[in-house]
C-alpha cells in the first residue's frame, strides 16, 4: 500500500491511470490513496439525504445493491460502504413489502 501511495505521489496519474497499472479495482485504489487509510474508526451506516435519494433511484431502476454500490464508487466518486447499501435496499423491499432472499445466513 505505501508503495502505490508513493508511486501516485510521483507519477501524479489519474485514479484509473494508477488501478491499472496496479492491477487494482478503482474503489481500493480510491481507499488506499485517501490519506486516512487505513481508517480505524468503524463505518457508519448513515448516508446523506441526497444520497438515500440517489439510492431510490437505482432501486426503482431494478439494480441491485452491488450494482448501485459499483456505480457510486467508480463513476460517482463516492464512497458508501457495501453493507449500508444492502442494509437500504433491504429496507426499500420491506417497505414495497418484497420477500427478502435467505443469503444463508
Amino acid at each position: 500500500m505505501g508503495q502505490i501511495k508513493t508511486d501516485a505521489r510521483r507519477n501524479k496519474g489519474t485514479l484509473r491511470q494508477i488501478a491499472d497499472q496496479w492491477g487494482l479495482p478503482r474503489w481500493i485504489t480510491k481507499q488506499v490513496l485517501s490519506p486516512h487509510f487505513p481508517d480505524r474508526t468503524p463505518a457508519t451506516s448513515t448516508i446523506p439525504s441526497e444520497q438515500h435519494s440517489q439510492l431510490a433511484g437505482y432501486y426503482e431502476q431494478g439494480m441491485t445493491f452491488a450494482q448501485a454500490w459499483h456505480d457510486l464508487v467508480d463513476n460517482q466518486d463516492s464512497w458508501v460502504p457495501i453493507g449500508t447499501l444492502q442494509r437500504h435496499f433491504r429496507q426499500f423491499d420491506a417497505e414495497r413489502g418484497k420477500a427478502q432472499p435467505d443469503l444463508g445466513k
